[in-house]
Formats: C-alpha cells, structure tokens, sequence
C-alpha cells in the first residue's frame, strides 16, 4: 500500500502563526483578515482545521476600546442590527451585530459559508438547530 502524500489546493494548510500582535483597531483586524482567510469561490471547499484555528487564534487576541467600535454600533428597538466593517470578496465580511437585551435573529445558517463571532460587550446565547430525519427543525442545544 502507498499512502498519497500530495495535497489539494483545499487541503493545504497554513503556516504556523508565530505571535501575532493583538489587534487594537478595526483596520489592523481586517488588513489581518485579509492576510490570514485564504479565497474561497462562493459554494467552495469549507475552511480547513487549521484556517479554522488561525482565524480563531487572530479573533481571541482582539482588544478592541469601546471608542474604536462603538461608531460601528446601531441599536434599533425592535430587531437586531448588522452594520459593515470591513470586506474582502471571496475571502469575509466583517459586521458589527447589535442586539439590545431580549432580541433574537430569526433561525438562521449561513449557506455552507463561515462564521466566528467575537464579543465585544455583552452577553449572547446561540441555540442550535438542525433538521431531523423527518424535515422538522429541532432545537439541539
């Protein structure tokens, strides 16, 4: 038996990060965005484990102060905000979401497609859901 050593553009994986600097400013954060997310075509090959842990690495070491975000921030009395950020095709969208105390976003996925979400104050609850067998939507978690 041969074992076959050769990768696939999806399969490569990135260098190892070797200490990135914390973040302070969006546009440091998303020049580093730019940097680290490889291009996906839309409907492609889903992150890698290792893009996965990058991109989670670069977000954990974000310390962003109040004043840098909150001109990105909306609060609307009656559903949730999304304001845009950043933007790299084929690669992210960056958003500020906004919730105020109480509101949910209607169940939801995100069509095959990424997602991290970094805190930046506040407390948010996700609840998953996944279709069964039979079509009906439950709750998992």
């Amino acid at each position: 038996n041969t074992v076959d050593t050769r990768l696939t553009m999806s399969q490569k994986t990135l260098p190892p990060a070797v200490n990135p600097p914390a973040f302070t400013n969006l546009p440091q954060l998303v020049e580093a965005l730019r940097h680290e997310i490889p291009s996906r075509q839309p409907g492609g090959q889903p992150h890698t484990t290792a893009e996965v842990e990058r991109i989670t690495h670069v977000l954990n070491r974000v310390q962003l102060d109040p004043r840098e975000w909150g001109q990105y921030t909306t609060f609307v009395k009656n559903r949730y905000t999304r304001t845009l950020v950043g933007y790299e095709a084929n690669k992210f969208v960056l958003l500020m979401l906004c919730w105020e105390k109480g509101q949910q976003s209607p169940i939801h996925d995100h069509a095959g497609s990424s997602c991290w979400v970094k805190m930046l104050s506040g407390q948010l609850q996700e609840t998953i859901w996944v279709e069964d067998a039979s079509g009906k939507v439950v709750q998992t978690g």
